[in-house]
């Protein structure tokens, strides 16, 4: 369901650039590394590229993943790494701006695990003008937003931050929420 869910977006977000600028979504040749194969045309005037989104072929192994961290990884982070390659995936929800961070060819760890509290915590992007991390639990498929990189002294020196909030039950509700315009 999310790999549906998330090529629907996907493409309203295509076909919203092409109205609204008569072309492709664009992104800083520079933004990668290495060339991405989501990558096409010529690069114009400034050292932009055109990109889309490529459905992968070469699979990330969740089963090692769960192996190695001894987790249960729910189905939609799956999907969410192992459906479609893109540079860019952003909107509003609520009237706050949500960018979700890339999953490309050279995606290679996807955990960027949290604190002892929120042990199974993956951040996939950023919330809101003042960006929260918008985070997945990997075992429950719940979306949060959470700040916990705050690095005040109080918060360092006591080893704790501010508690995630519950944004959504899953990545397939926030995705089909999400809106190119702001409410």
């Amino acid at each position: 369901m999310l790999k549906e869910v998330l090529k629907n977006y996907l493409d309203m977000m295509i076909e919203w650039h092409k109205e609204k600028y008569q072309s492709y979504p664009t992104v800083d040749v520079e933004m990668a590394d290495e060339p991405s194969i989501c990558f096409f045309g010529e690069i114009k005037e400034g050292g932009y590229i055109q990109w889309s989104y490529v459905e992968q072929s070469n699979l990330i192994d969740f089963d090692a993943l769960e192996e190695e961290f001894q987790i249960h990884i729910c189905d939609e982070v799956k999907q969410f790494y192992n459906s479609y390659f893109f540079l860019e995936l952003y909107g509003f929800l609520d009237g706050e701006v949500i960018e979700f961070d890339p999953v490309t060819d050279d995606t290679e760890d996807i955990f960027v695990l949290s604190d002892e509290n929120h042990p199974n915590f993956v951040r996939v992007g950023s919330y809101g003008n003042t960006p929260l991390s918008l985070c997945v639990d990997m075992e429950s498929g719940k979306v949060y937003t959470w700040d916990y990189s705050d690095d005040t002294y109080e918060f360092e020196y006591e080893n704790r931050y501010p508690e995630p909030e519950l944004l959504a039950d899953s990545l397939s509700d926030v995705l089909s929420r999400l809106s190119l315009e702001r409410a």
